[in-house]
């Protein structure tokens, strides 16, 4: 053996280099794929809107026309149409993306995407020309601009209460304040030591403290903040099965425990689920999400008793209703998710990669649409 050529040696392995190769070829075909249908997606999507606004105008143009009485005022309302529509065209806006099954979107800056219909073909699936249709008060809110806006570093935590935004920053050790304007208030250097970080997410009410760890099969602990002195602890498969992890637990306004649960089974999956549990951890309901990137590991209570899950490092909120059902699925417009906050009964702060957005929000108390 040690005689032959080094190419005959290596004859045994072409097999497994041509297969390289052509995998290679099938991914530049199924990118190629990939690419022409998200360009023709925006293009349906696209032609949809443009539809719907010059329809609008046509409308309003003829009613003008056939109604008016003054002629002289006539071409005053007809410019006043046109720009109108130029509005309506310059907010529009395509987005690239790098990370999700839609390469290139067309989105709206405000809230006239919800206006548009889109007539599929029946190779089309509808969630492939579909538009986001807001399903509750903080989706019909999220897609139009912020109130305000502020500049921040990347892994900033955050927190809110009846009256301001209490801001982490990590970089330089400092807590800051945010009035619901988004104005910065106080700010204060925080000493600390370096702790344990096998904690990852805590939550409390009144004396209640729930703390909940790193890692799969979390464990959950419960803490008398009167007495600091663990009253319960909850160990597997009780938190979570094995293999899996708790991301995020909050305590709600009426005492009842949230959770949100990763399926580490299979990481490329990305399954996890909101659970809606009593004190003693006992299931109340269930809600399986899926999401193609990302991890939903940030969740608040909104002032309508709904729950808003985001799938950080994507572009998707979710929300949940007390009654443990899914009734919106929020394509978030802007940058990166990153956390988020409710401050007094009608601001929402959100934070993504380098800013905290503002939102005033009008939630109906009942918490339907």
């Amino acid at each position: 053996m040690h005689s032959q050529p080094l190419s005959t040696c290596l004859a045994e392995f072409q097999p497994i280099e041509d297969k390289l190769r052509a995998n290679i070829e099938n991914w530049r075909r199924e990118t190629i794929n990939e690419v022409n249908q998200s360009a023709d997606q925006s293009t349906r999507i696209l032609n949809a809107h443009i539809h719907t606004y010059r329809s609008h105008f046509d409308e309003k143009s003829s009613n003008l026309l056939n109604a008016s009485t003054n002629r002289e005022f006539l071409p005053n309302q007809l410019e006043k149409l046109q720009i109108e529509y130029g509005r309506s065209l310059a907010d529009l806006h395509l987005v690239r993306h790098h990370d999700r099954g839609s390469m290139l979107e067309l989105e709206t800056r405000n809230s006239t995407r919800e206006q548009v219909s889109i007539s599929c073909s029946s190779q089309v699936a509808t969630q492939e020309c579909g538009v986001y249709v807001p399903q509750t008060a903080l989706g019909e809110r999220l897609i139009r601009e912020p109130t305000a806006e502020s500049s921040v570093g990347s892994y900033w935590a955050m927190g809110g209460s009846s009256e301001y935004l209490l801001v982490q920053e990590y970089e330089t050790n400092q807590l800051t304040l945010f009035d619901r304007h988004g104005t910065r208030a106080a700010s204060m250097t925080w000493h600390y030591k370096l702790v344990s970080n096998k904690f990852r997410r805590c939550t409390c009410r009144h004396d209640r403290l729930f703390i909940t760890y790193w890692g799969q099969e979390s464990a959950v602990e419960l803490f008398r903040i009167s007495t600091w002195e663990e009253e319960q602890r909850w160990l597997s498969p009780v938190t979570c099965r094995a293999n899996e992890l708790i991301t995020c637990i909050r305590l709600s306004s009426n005492d009842l425990l949230t959770l949100c649960i990763q399926d580490e089974n299979n990481p490329c999956s990305r399954q996890f689920r909101f659970e809606l549990r009593d004190l003693a951890l006992n299931i109340l309901h269930t809600v399986p999400c899926r999401v193609d990137t990302g991890i939903i590991s940030r969740m608040t209570e909104l002032p309508d008793n709904n729950w808003a899950l985001l799938n950080v490092d994507d572009s998707l909120i979710f929300v949940i209703n007390a009654q443990g059902e899914l009734i919106d699925r929020i394509e978030w417009p802007h940058e990166k998710l990153g956390n988020v906050a409710v401050v007094g009964e009608n601001t929402v702060a959100i934070r993504t990669r380098a800013k905290i957005l503002f939102y005033d929000v009008q939630f109906r108390r009942d918490g339907q649409r």
